[in-house]
């Protein structure tokens, strides 16, 4: 595991952890180093998961387990109308997964309601004072990402909490 600052300007930094995050082969933390940042005491007992049914959910999700395990609470959310998501994918199978390795977790379907992806998970995030955010990395091109935007970008420029994050 790789851990990484992500401070309050965006440029060579960025690239560097896109570089982590899509060439380790491993999962990166993403520390918040910014002055408005305020940590609180080492804690992760309260975790807020990412989950879209994406492979690279479930590797973080994978990742993440020993983490999970010994967490209080485990906070999961899927956003279902930001995109499309598989018809066929359940979340209480997701649930059953998670309870076989001893994790209890909430699961709750948000609507993004027309905000922005990012600041839907920062909301979330702050809402279940989580200690650490979960979630896979999802790359487009360069120009997608700079016509759409994505979760990934947004919570990269701005982590509202340390992420975890896998592709």
């Amino acid at each position: 595991m790789t851990f990484l600052p992500i401070a309050d300007q965006v440029g060579l930094d960025e690239l560097n952890s896109e570089t982590v995050i899509f060439g380790s082969g491993q999962p990166t933390v993403h520390l918040p180093a910014r002055a408005d940042y305020k940590p609180k005491l080492a804690s992760l007992d309260i975790i807020a998961v990412a989950w879209d049914f994406s492979r690279s959910a479930a590797r973080a999700l994978a990742d993440a387990m020993p983490i999970l395990e010994k967490a209080k609470r485990v906070h999961i959310f899927t956003v279902v109308d930001e995109k499309p998501l598989p018809e066929k994918l359940s979340s209480e199978r997701l649930e059953r997964h998670l309870q076989l390795h001893g994790v209890d977790a909430a699961l709750e379907r948000i609507e993004a309601g027309g905000r922005d992806i990012g600041k839907v998970i920062e909301d979330l995030v702050a809402a279940n004072h989580a200690d650490l955010l979960v979630m896979g990395a999802f790359g487009h091109s360069r120009m997608m990402e700079l016509i759409l935007g994505g979760a990934t970008r947004s919570i990269l420029n701005h982590p509202p909490v340390p992420v975890l994050i896998s592709h």
